[in-house]
């Protein structure tokens, strides 16, 4: 294997659930979800069913380093999913 080959398990260790999301961020459950479908929190990576969901470790990092930057850097994103 060559350094760029992730591994499954790799892959998977880069995904939180909404659990984890939650104490990492301190947020609630509910109000997560809330900041996610008004666009100010990143979307889920990974969505299998309704049971299922995961998010990029990466990317609620970067939203809890600076959620207003994140914001305002993913605006576009938010207004395209609106239209």
């Amino acid at each position: 294997m060559n350094g760029k080959t992730q591994t499954s398990a790799e892959a998977w260790q880069g995904l939180m659930a909404a659990k984890e999301v939650c104490q990492l961020t301190g947020v609630s459950r509910a109000h997560w979800h809330s900041l996610v479908k008004e666009g100010r929190a990143p979307a889920p990576a990974l969505r299998w069913g309704t049971r299922f969901t995961r998010w990029k470790s990466s990317d609620v990092q970067g939203w809890l380093a600076d959620p207003q930057g994140w914001i305002a850097a993913h605006a576009s994103d938010t207004q395209e999913v609106a239209a």
